[in-house]
């Protein structure tokens, strides 16, 4: 997701601010802010390192987003009221609008399971309802929370799928998924 913000850093000028899943911010910038303050550029290596930093904290369940911004405004350093519904009217080209900037950092959230979930899949279970995640988070977030749920044995088979997933399957391996 995406917001440009006027006034944010130059008076009259736009900035771009990007969060979302991590890996795709990280993809999408060509800078990081480091711990002084200065900018890096990011090398292939310390993108893999940064992602797979990241992916530890998903482990454990933990929803990660990533943040950054373009200072500058990139391709939409010119958006105005006038001009909006031109520049932003294709979707298909928001993810051209969004690359160029700085990776700013990353936040975890813990975001504990309702108890009325753990109960619900026990009885989908009782009554003989194979269970299986569909997620918008990270996949290492959703198995680790289907792990704490009991939806995955922690030996035992992944039935855990990101929506992105869960679409690309056939219908016969949906059909199985579903354990149909």
């Amino acid at each position: 997701m995406s917001t440009v913000v006027k006034n944010l850093v130059k008076p009259g000028a736009n900035s771009l601010l990007l969060k979302g899943a991590p890996e795709r911010v990280i993809e999408k910038c060509l800078t990081y802010k480091k711990q002084d303050g200065s900018l890096g550029t990011f090398s292939p290596d310390e993108r893999k390192k940064l992602i797979a930093q990241i992916q530890e904290f998903a482990k454990k369940g933990l929803r990660v987003l990533g943040v950054g911004i373009n200072y500058e405004g990139g391709l939409l350093r010119d958006l105005t009221q006038n001009n909006r519904e031109q520049k932003l009217s294709d979707i298909n080209k928001y993810g051209e609008l969004e690359v160029g900037g700085t990776f700013l950092g990353f936040v975890c959230i813990r975001d504990p399971p309702r108890d009325e979930v753990r109960q619900a899949i026990d009885e989908c279970k009782t009554a003989g309802i194979r269970v299986i995640m569909i997620t918008g988070d990270s996949k290492e977030t959703a198995v680790a929370i289907a792990k704490e749920l009991k939806i995955i044995e922690a030996d035992g088979p992944n039935v855990s799928f990101t929506g992105m997933e869960f679409e690309a399957l056939s219908a016969a391996q949906k059909k199985e998924a579903l354990g149909g």
